[in-house]
């Protein structure tokens, strides 16, 4: 095996490592809850919704993901560390959230320093935000991360997709019992990598987002749970639910850590 690697590809490896390494965020205040609605899907949003270039979600094409690798083999630059939750969680903020500070997600950077992310929450969309493969997902889990020197933001997210059997960690969430994040992520997830924002106002660009390749499976009657809320309730979304719709790529690059 040829594990030479050419100079484009060191140099995409260097300003994305580069750009991990350095990136930061300036704290935007949030929007009161009773600003906004799903009722257009985000369409109707206004200042960074509507006038951002690096907005989220987005619509990823696998095979026009950039695999980043480095000499001798794949480049990994994430390591998680997600200890179970044993608070209940409840319908707060047009999503079910999860109060969630015990967990921590580090990122090597290019000097080899680490950056370290704490986790702040976990937070459901039903259906899914980010479409992968032109398929739409019926649930969508984010965990949240801020950097606390610079608070900075780091999302990952884990998509599920319909199936007759249930879910027994997404079940765990339901019936509020501990919940082990970490058996749901992985020790190490294959991921796609992407500079966007929140999902919701005030869409700050702020967000260093990781989506799990692989999907998880969910049955119905667990989805029905997170989309009960909204469903055929015409005042919250339409009857559609608490995502927003995808944004233009904008000529952004999506990366594949495998």
């Amino acid at each position: 095996m040829n594990n030479l690697v050419s100079f484009e590809q060191q140099s995409l490896i260097h300003d994305t490592l580069e750009m991990l390494s350095t990136f930061s965020t300036e704290a935007v205040p949030r929007v009161s809850e009773s600003d906004w609605d799903y009722l257009e899907s985000g369409s109707d949003w206004y200042k960074v919704c509507s006038q951002g270039s690096i907005q989220s979600p987005i619509s990823i094409d696998s095979s026009n993901t950039i695999k980043i690798t480095s000499i001798g083999g794949p480049y990994y630059p994430f390591t998680f560390n997600y200890p179970g939750i044993s608070l209940p969680g409840s319908f707060v903020d047009k999503t079910f959230s999860i109060q969630y500070p015990e967990g921590q997600a580090d990122l090597c950077t290019l000097n080899g320093t680490t950056r370290k992310f704490q986790t702040t929450r976990v937070e459901f969309h039903a259906p899914a935000e980010h479409i992968v493969k032109g398929k739409q997902k019926a649930l969508e889990l984010h965990i949240l991360h801020k950097e606390q020197v610079t608070g900075n933001l780091f999302i990952l997210a884990m998509l599920f997709k319909l199936s007759t059997k249930h879910n027994q960690s997404i079940q765990d969430v339901i019936d509020g019992d501990q919940v082990e994040i970490g058996k749901i992520i992985g020790d190490r997830p294959d991921l796609y990598s992407y500079f966007g924002s929140s999902t919701y106002p005030p869409c700050a660009e702020t967000v260093l987002w990781a989506i799990c390749t692989e999907t998880q499976s969910i049955s119905f009657e667990q989805v029905k749970f997170f989309s009960s809320k909204w469903e055929n309730n015409q005042a919250f979304a339409r009857g559609h639910g608490n995502n927003r719709s995808v944004q233009p790529l904008n000529h952004r690059l999506v990366f594949n850590f495998s």
